[in-house]
């Protein structure tokens, strides 16, 4: 490639690396949806097509992420088809693209980065294309990649990748006397391409410290400062406002939601001490997977995650606490020394102070390394590519090696995305590997389910059960099989004390619970009957946590609400309604309430419940946020014009029963 012109070789290399990693991938395409890719997407098209600029801040206000909505990532998922939920082979393969271009992106920045280093160009094109290839070819990013939802995760990184280009130029700039246009072009990094990122996905936000930590670990170490040079005074003042401050700024909201947070892991019977001491054991866990790279990881499912209650419950908690201390004295320990080294830990370190530390998220998930570990290969490739072998080596022998372990790293992806590909051999293959995980033992049985398999659900669910004698999830799933299958298992009697005892993750509960109630109703389930499902709402009305959370409230009433409407008893059915609408007052379920109170004979209830509704805060509720003024009264119109037809309506039915009545 001697021949060719250097730039033309950066780029050719870049698109060779994409293409390398498409086919790496393509056989994981062929899957399907997971956990909450369907109801996510559903929610975002479920004000039908796109067709104008209205229609289009419509679906976009019915955002179901995070406190900003991500519009951004949102858009992209327009994107892909404006009528219907896109397949998800369409989906997967534009998260694909995207993780390829973030893959050349790496692969430019590096270059750039190194180049300044080394003063080498050859050099520097030969360590950025082995750190991007190690990094976009890792398989621990096939489940941010394949999983249809992280295309946030993915968007967020594209857009960080690219303020970080412009901060790199832009200080470049600035070294080589043009003090104005190097800040210009970071400002428009971080303003421009740092807010894209914001609003595809909220941990970008920590974009300005990961800046810092470039600055700070890299161009100013005593070792590397010669070699990236001086910018100046204006740029040095603009550092520290431009980046700093947004750094506090983020750092005082992350301690303003530490009470909130805490109450979050109150309710998940935990504190938030428990909370940080679990999280530094899932940093050694993300760190095992990262270093020694595996195709068998617990997937999407990180649910069996138990927490730590104390420095040696369990165990490894002490010395997990240790090594997370160590690793964030240890980037200022080898700044002098080992700049790269430490600006690559620095850079992981910071990264994950959102989703791992404070909020009360999931204790883990593999996609939040996808960022944090964009610069823990650099210095390997650096090493292996710049060391000076001993007489028993040849000086080709570190190279080759390098070689050899990105090509690993390449087969275990595709060996990773070829599962991936094949939604139950998937499922069954994460069944195996997290055996306490209730979310992989539900997957699976869900997809027996799909698939007619009744029989191999139910013995998948006796095995679950097994493993996690006391979950209510899998109580009721079982409950759910049997109604298939026939046969009961004595699951009445466990899923009620489960429910009674243990905490419930309430939309999935009544979501099946409300599925078992239509195949009673229809007569197409023999196991069960309406007064086991009562036992059953009873049961969670008597757990501990049952008043703590509102959401537990509305659900288990209108479930109740339902039941005493097939039974016939509209007095209590209508109790149960109106301690719904006391518990959330919120319009819409007042209106699907007041509604079946209608339908089965009973519209002076229906109309005393659509009475007794008054407006107020919370009660017109929004899915989503991010919605605008004119969006948000659309909706509110709507809405309390179907309250007054509604009400119109069943004031005809209540004086045509009165009439029928009297004659």
């Amino acid at each position: 490639m001697a021949h060719i012109p250097h730039a033309m070789k950066w780029v050719l290399a870049a698109f060779l690396l994409a293409a390398v990693t498409l086919l790496v991938y393509w056989p994981g395409l062929t899957g399907g949806y997971l956990l909450d890719d369907e109801s996510n997407l559903s929610a975002l098209y479920s004000y039908g097509a796109v067709r104008d600029l209205d229609s289009l801040l419509f679906a976009l206000g019915n955002g179901f992420a995070g406190p900003l909505g991500r519009p951004v990532s949102l858009v992209s998922f327009l994107l892909n088809e404006s009528t219907l939920p896109a397949s998800p082979w369409e989906l997967k393969f534009t998260n694909l693209c995207l993780h390829a271009v973030n893959g050349a992106l790496l692969f430019w920045l590096v270059a750039c980065l190194s180049q300044m280093l080394e003063g080498s160009r050859r050099q520097a094109f030969s360590v950025a294309l082995l750190a991007a290839s190690a990094w976009v070819l890792h398989p621990l990013w096939v489940s941010t990649t394949l999983y249809v939802v992280q295309r946030m995760a993915i968007l967020a990184t594209t857009f960080s990748l690219l303020a970080l280009l412009l901060f790199v130029y832009g200080r470049a700039v600035a070294v080589r006397g043009r003090p104005v246009r190097g800040v210009l072009l970071v400002a428009i990094g971080l303003g421009g391409f740092g807010s894209l990122a914001l609003l595809s996905k909220e941990n970008a936000g920590l974009l300005p410290m990961q800046m810092l930590a470039m600055e700070f670990f890299l161009f100013r170490s005593p070792q590397l400062r010669d070699r990236f040079g001086e910018p100046g005074r204006l740029y040095r003042g603009f550092v520290l406002i431009a980046f700093l401050v947004p750094a506090l700024i983020l750092l005082g909201w992350l301690a303003a939601r530490l009470p909130i947070a805490e109450a979050r892991m109150n309710l998940r019977g935990a504190t938030m001490p428990d909370r940080v001491l679990t999280e530094a054991r899932v940093m050694m866990e993300y760190l095992r997977l990262i270093l020694l790279p595996t195709d068998r990881t617990p997937g999407v499912f990180y649910d069996h995650v138990r927490p730590s209650t104390g420095l040696l419950t369990p165990l490894s908690t002490l010395p997990s606490v240790i090594a997370v201390c160590a690793l964030w004295v240890l980037p200022f320990l080898l700044r002098r020394r080992h700049a790269l080294l430490a600006f690559g830990i620095g850079f992981f370190m910071i990264s994950h102070l959102v989703e791992t530390w404070f909020i009360a998220l999931e204790y883990a998930f593999e996609h939040r390394n996808y960022l944090a570990a964009l610069f823990l290969p650099w210095p390997l490739a650096r090493l292996a590519l710049s060391v000076r072998p001993r007489k028993l080596f040849s000086s080709r022998f570190l190279p080759m090696a390098a070689t050899l372990v990105v090509l690993l790293l390449a087969t275990l992806t595709f060996s990773r995305a070829v599962l991936w590909g094949q939604p139950l051999a998937q499922a069954e293959a994460w069944a195996r590997i997290n055996p306490q995980s209730v979310r992989a033992q539900g997957h699976v049985i869900t997809l027996y389910m799909q698939a007619g398999r009744y029989e191999e659900a139910a013995q998948q669910a006796g095995i679950a059960l097994r493993h996690n004698p006391d979950d209510p999830v899998l109580a009721v799933g079982a409950m759910q099989v049997a109604c298939f299958t026939g046969t009961d298992g004595g699951w009445v009697e466990r899923a009620e004390a489960a429910l009674e005892n243990r905490t419930i993750y309430a939309q999935y509960v009544y979501d099946v619970l409300g599925a078992i109630l239509a195949r009673i109703e229809s007569g197409l389930c023999d196991v069960y009957d309406l007064q086991d499902l009562e036992r059953l709402v009873l049961a969670v009305q008597r757990n501990p946590t049952f008043h703590l959370m509102r959401i537990n409230k509305q659900y288990t009433y209108h479930l109740l609400g339902q039941i005493h409407l097939l039974q016939g008893n509209g007095d209590a059915a209508f109790q149960a309604y109106r301690s719904a609408l006391q518990g959330h007052p919120g319009l819409a379920g007042v209106l699907r309430s007041a509604a079946m109170l209608a339908a089965r004979g009973y519209p002076a209830y229906g109309l005393e419940l659509l009475e007794m509704w008054k407006p107020g805060p919370g009660s017109i509720s929004y899915r989503g946020t991010g919605k605008s003024v004119a969006l948000r009264e659309q909706r509110r119109a709507y809405l309390l014009a179907e309250l007054e037809r509604l009400k119109k309506v069943l004031r005809e039915e209540v004086r045509q029963q009165a009439a029928q009545q009297a004659s």
